[in-house]
């Protein structure tokens, strides 16, 4: 009696530690299942861009070759963009192009998992120029020749185009690997940019005049009239008023 007691208790335990290396195996079994059952193949393509969000504005992971197998994880809200990872279960995860993949299941049937914010706006594409017309060519502090020089470009400099004056006959510069900026003519400027679409960035004070040139303000009451040297004006006396007036 004891004898078969000890046996149907030996068998109570195998079948016990049976049952629960059984449900411990079930949930595992079950995802395998799932992710062995949405895969896709990397087609149309040579090579495809895996990328970190659902857009080519996002950045590259890596790069797949065409034939290459791999598990669906999910899409983004129209099913343009498919989440992948590697069909051996590797680390990293991405996003490709759904219409490089050829599925094993209908792509509107996995979940949506597009909870990534927006890339960020590409910066504005840098306008540039090229000095022509010149084999040099003067960069000055300011938009006008009477400015004193910065430096001097030579033929076939690139620069890259910062602002201009009003008129749009003087471009404010900057070089491609400096940080010092200057002004150059405009005409001196070959560019594939509007000139006219660069900000208006000539807000400095006017240039000073050149050596020689004389500088006369004129007060409310003393007309001026020219002499024949146009560096110079003379005053005259106003006559005097025959009547009052008020000025405020």
């Amino acid at each position: 009696m004891n004898k078969r007691r000890a046996i149907l208790s030996r068998t109570l335990v195998s079948a016990l530690v049976l049952l629960a290396l059984g449900a411990s195996l079930l949930p595992a079994a079950g995802v395998a299942s799932a992710n062995s059952g949405a895969t896709a193949i990397v087609t149309n393509c040579y090579y495809l861009n895996v990328r970190t969000g659902p857009g080519v504005g996002y950045g590259r992971v890596t790069v797949l070759a065409s034939g290459t197998y791999v598990t669906m994880l999910g899409r983004n809200a129209d099913a343009s963009w498919v989440k992948i990872q590697p069909i051996d279960g590797s680390y990293w995860q991405g996003w490709v192009n759904a219409y490089y993949l050829a599925p094993s299941m209908n792509i509107w049937d996995l979940p949506i998992v597009d909870g990534a914010p927006p890339p960020p706006p590409p910066p504005p594409p840098v306008a540039s120029g090229i000095v022509v017309n010149a084999y040099y060519l003067n960069v000055r502090t300011g938009p006008g020749v009477g400015y004193g020089i910065v430096t001097v470009l030579s033929y076939g400099t690139q620069v890259k185009l910062v602002g201009r004056n009003a008129a749009a006959s003087w471009v404010q510069i900057e070089p491609l690997a400096s940080q010092w900026r200057g002004w150059v003519n405009a005409y001196y400027i070959a560019t594939s940019y509007s000139i006219g679409s660069l900000p208006v960035t000539d807000g400095s004070s006017p240039p000073p005049p050149p050596p020689g040139q004389h500088i006369h303000i004129v007060q409310p009451g003393r007309p001026c009239t020219a002499s024949p040297d146009i560096t110079a004006r003379r005053c005259r006396p106003s006559p005097p008023s025959t009547g009052s007036s008020t000025r405020t």
